[in-house]
């Protein structure tokens, strides 16, 4: 599964934080990718933890890997992301 998403491009759903945001230099600041937005899937990574059974939230499901993407925020310039299958929209397939 994983060959067949690397360096596609994808958008999300629903905002989610990128890695490091609101940390060191951007303390303060939450960056987000968000619906609209467009990044390119860097790889497929294995999840830590799962969602426990009985949360609902949109922006997550119970799958065992995740996308990480990266991205160009126009203020910050290049970033990175988790995105959870649930939440990816892969360019092509709206």
């Amino acid at each position: 599964m994983a060959d067949k998403v690397i360096g596609r491009s994808v958008t999300c759903k629903h905002a989610v934080e990128a890695y490091y945001s609101n940390y060191g230099p951007d303390k303060g600041t939450v960056i987000e990718f968000k619906p609209g937005m467009v990044g390119i899937v860097s790889s497929v990574a294995p999840k830590v933890c799962l969602l426990k059974k009985g949360v609902v939230d949109p922006r997550y499901d119970r799958k065992a890997d995740f996308l990480v993407v990266d991205y160009i925020d126009p203020t910050h310039g290049k970033r990175r992301v988790g995105l959870n299958y649930c939440n990816a929209v892969f360019l092509g397939e709206i």
